[in-house]
């Protein structure tokens, strides 16, 4: 099994990239596993709004009653469990706890998508998450600076591959064709 952390800045594209990679190595049984859904589905059992705020205080919480790298420690079990998968991909890899999960790993990449904070601003609000529709783009370089958020940028600064989103989709889907090809011919990956 090998294992792909995805870190990536908010509305970067990770959830398009990962289309596009699951796409570009067809044959091989992938996963993916979204720390996202797991604080998503903490929050719906306790009935809370699934805003920012409330993701860092689910976060706060977990780390408050497992100690830190709570959220880190469940991610890298779920992730143990996929021993059936050829690539499991964690989407969201977010803190240096989680970093430390995916380097446990024999097999293992770090990948960190990125954009300009203007493009990512008004993707964040075509998208409409809860708390995104009408976000100003003061409020949403301010968030960059939430507990949940604050290491993504120097997580990507040790990233093994880099996809810049900043331009157009085929530009996004060369850089992540380009990662699937690197995975290939290393013979990191194998398709059943």
């Amino acid at each position: 099994m090998f294992v792909m952390g995805l870190i990536g800045d908010v509305a970067a594209g990770k959830g398009t990239s990962i289309k596009i990679f699951l796409e570009a190595m067809s044959g091989c049984k992938i996963i993916t596993l979204s720390s996202s859904d797991v604080l998503l589905e903490m929050l719906n059992e306790k009935g809370l709004e699934p805003s920012r705020e409330n993701f860092n205080k689910m976060v706060e919480q977990l780390q408050k009653n497992g100690g830190p790298g709570a959220l880190s420690r469940l991610m890298g079990n779920l992730i143990i469990e996929q021993v059936e998968s050829d690539i499991v991909i964690w989407d969201g890899v977010r803190l240096w706890p989680d970093v430390e999960i995916i380097e446990g790993f024999n097999r293992a990449m770090l990948v960190y998508v990125t954009a300009d904070v203007s493009i990512r601003h008004q993707r964040a609000m075509q998208r409409a998450r809860p708390g995104e529709a009408s976000i100003s783009l003061e409020q949403f370089i301010k968030n960059e600076d939430l507990p949940t958020n604050r290491h993504v940028k120097n997580i990507g600064r040790i990233a093994d591959f880099t996809i810049n989103n900043s331009l157009e989709l085929d530009s996004l889907k060369r850089q992540v064709e380009r990662l699937a090809k690197k995975l290939k011919e290393k013979n990191l990956v194998s398709s059943r």
